[in-house]
């Protein structure tokens, strides 16, 4: 999809992201000086964190507004890869993808760079709302998958003059480093409870805990074992199912799972086994 349109009455519906009763790795928040937009929404605070999915969420301040009004225009506009050498070249870093909330459209795009201009880009994550301030949500999947991004904010009005606008930071970009979920321990679930000798061995549910203590079942998962350090071949879903011969009894079998909570990064964990 290039553009998910959210009408103005509906902007709070199907939200992937909202600012408070959220839990969020990191949030960052940066000020801004009050009484420099010229009639534009004035930027006082710009936050921005990540959750456990990969979703990075953008709230952007302005006391002057009490929601989204027709003629506004807030941009966050994003240095994806944290480099002057790609995108359009502004403020030290290289503009990779450009996200639009656009108040008389009622509508919000995701924009990227193609060495020309910004083209609307396909995503199926990005979504915003009003609640306090203007807010943004987009998976790093559409951003190509960024562990860090350098960005900045601007509001505008979009028949005003041109010094109708508020830009945070006033120069420069803001940096900001995703914390990326990690497994910090799993739970598998064999079935049978443990291994036995002319039966089939499987793994049929595997829930991983993260740093932050939440627990969630693995995105994905997948295995590789050995029966008495021989390599042992799985078959099914993610090569987890073991047929053990009758001769595997009183023999060792080691099986290393290797788990991909969502939008995080993948563990691996071993488990050894005596065949009964």
């Amino acid at each position: 999809m290039v553009r998910r349109l959210l009408p103005v009455a509906a902007l709070g519906v199907g939200l992937v992201v909202a600012p408070a009763g959220v839990a969020h790795h990191n949030p960052i928040g940066m000020a801004d000086p009050l009484g420099d937009a010229n009639g534009a929404p004035d930027i006082v605070r710009v936050t921005v964190a990540n959750d456990t999915s990969g979703v990075l969420l953008f709230h952007v301040q302005a006391p002057n507004r009490e929601g989204l009004a027709p003629g506004d225009v807030v941009l966050v506009r994003i240095d994806s890869d944290s480099s002057a050498q790609s995108g359009q070249p502004e403020r030290g870093g290289g503009i990779d993808y450009e996200l639009e909330i656009n108040g008389t459209a009622g509508a919000i795009f995701l924009r990227r760079w193609n060495g020309a201009t910004f083209e609307r880009a396909e995503t199926t994550t990005l979504n915003g709302t009003y609640d306090g301030g203007y807010v943004f949500g987009v998976n790093r999947s559409d951003l190509g998958n960024p562990s860090a991004i350098r960005f900045y904010a601007v509001t505008l009005l979009a028949n005003g003059a041109p010094g109708q606008a508020d830009v945070a930071p006033s120069t420069s970009l803001y940096d900001y480093e995703l914390s990326i979920s990690h497994v910090e321990s799993m739970t598998p679930r064999w079935t049978p409870v443990a291994p036995r000798a002319g039966r089939q061995f499987r793994l049929r549910a595997l829930q991983v805990t993260l740093q932050t203590g939440d627990r969630m079942a693995a995105g994905r998962f997948s295995c590789r074992a050995t029966l008495a350090g021989k390599r042992l071949r799985g078959t099914g879903r993610g090569s987890c199912t073991f047929k053990l011969a009758a001769s595997a009894k009183g023999k060792r079998l080691v099986i290393a799972v290797t788990a991909s909570p969502p939008g995080g990064e993948a563990e691996t964990g071993v488990q050894s086994f005596r065949v009964r």
